[in-house]
């Protein structure tokens, strides 16, 4: 899938916003996964060619097997809190429901939970941000 610049810079534009937020809310963000090349690489075991996203799916630490992340609209963060407190669902749901607000369409916090419990559950992928 090809994606625009404009969309890209959009989506660089509401992570800023929420790194911001974040800060002033007493967390601390840290890079995880961002961008994943799409480049076909051999495999030493099989000879074939793969990319990044291919085997994180076939090694099942992807559930998805077309992902954002290839297309930079995506971005894994590791989010702790300036207090020393275990991040609660209650935080995530905080910072996935302003990713939302701020034009952020795809929150990993999402995932895997009904919609009639989108406000005391957290889906099996809460680090997740991206943009459709």
């Amino acid at each position: 899938m090809s994606i625009s610049v404009e969309r890209q810079a959009e989506f660089a534009w509401v992570t800023g916003k929420l790194l911001k937020y974040g800060a002033e809310q007493g967390y601390r963000f840290r890079y995880g996964d961002a961008w994943r090349s799409t480049d076909l690489l051999k495999c030493p075991h099989c000879g074939n060619e793969h990319n990044y996203q291919d085997m994180l799916f076939f090694n099942g630490r992807s559930k998805k097997q077309y992902s954002l992340h290839s297309d930079r609209q995506a971005v894994d963060f590791i989010i702790d809190r300036l207090d020393g407190v275990p991040m609660t669902d209650s935080d995530w749901i905080k910072l996935g429901e302003f990713w939302e607000d701020h034009g952020g369409d795809d929150w990993g916090g999402r995932y895997g939970i009904e919609k009639a419990h989108y406000g005391s559950q957290v889906g099996w992928d809460r680090g997740h941000f991206g943009m459709r």
